[in-house]
């Protein structure tokens, strides 16, 4: 008896400790610190808020006798932004610059006085001088790089002097209006072989050319003194 006592015993007192642990944790667990969702706002003098993420609501509107209930999320609509179309700036063409064509100048005409009864070339000048002789005796005096054209004057006021190359066909070289006085001088012939020509000059009128020298005469101008060719 006494056997069962004691096993009794050995099995009631840890169990009441084991029970006292128990209802000592239960009654040592806090209380929570907010109201949780559904819990009334003002049931009692707690002064507990409602828990982070609650608002105390009436019937969904905000107050301070309700409950605790989920904060509406406010809803947001979305601002559209006009869509602007661009303005479109026509192309302008520019016209073309027109340049007006040049009026044609006329040429002046030109009228010309012819005497009375003329009905053909009256109006060209003609020489009314008398054409001179031919000069005399004309000869040369050449000496290296110049030559003396000399001639006995006939008549006329003044002569023109010509000469050339030998192998030239035409009148290469002219000294126009010099005075008909007989004597001319005549340099820069180097060593060509020169053929000489004088003429008899009256105002406007002119003979013909004598060669005052044949064109076999003159072999050599580089002379050391002067020389006479006819």
């Amino acid at each position: 008896m006494k056997l069962r006592i004691l096993l009794l015993a050995m099995l009631v007192i840890p169990l009441g400790y084991l029970i006292g642990r128990i209802t000592t944790e239960v009654e040592a667990k806090p209380e929570p610190q907010c109201k949780k969702e559904n819990a009334e706002c003002k049931t009692n003098d707690s002064n507990k808020l409602c828990c982070e993420g609650l608002i105390c609501m009436n019937k969904g509107v905000p107050s301070d006798n309700g409950k605790c209930e989920v904060e509406p999320t406010p809803e947001v609509t979305p601002e559209i932004t006009p869509e602007v179309t661009p303005e479109v700036t026509p192309e302008v063409t520019p016209e073309p610059t027109v340049t007006p064509a040049p009026e044609p100048t006329q040429e002046p005409q030109r009228s010309e006085s012819k005497p009375e009864g003329c009905t053909e070339n009256c109006g060209v000048p003609a020489c009314t001088d008398s054409t001179p002789k031919e000069v005399a005796n004309p000869h040369i005096y050449r000496k290296g790089d110049c030559a003396l054209v000399k001639w006995y004057p006939t008549e006329g006021d003044k002569v023109n002097i010509y000469w050339k190359q030998n192998s030239s066909d035409g009148w290469q070289y002219s000294l126009v209006g010099s005075p008909n006085d007989g004597y001319e001088e005549v340099c820069g012939l180097g060593s060509m072989d020169i053929t000489f020509g004088v003429q008899s000059v009256n105002g406007c009128a002119a003979d013909g050319i004598i060669n005052a020298s044949n064109l076999s005469v003159i072999v050599d101008g580089n002379t050391t003194g002067w020389t006479l060719y006819r």
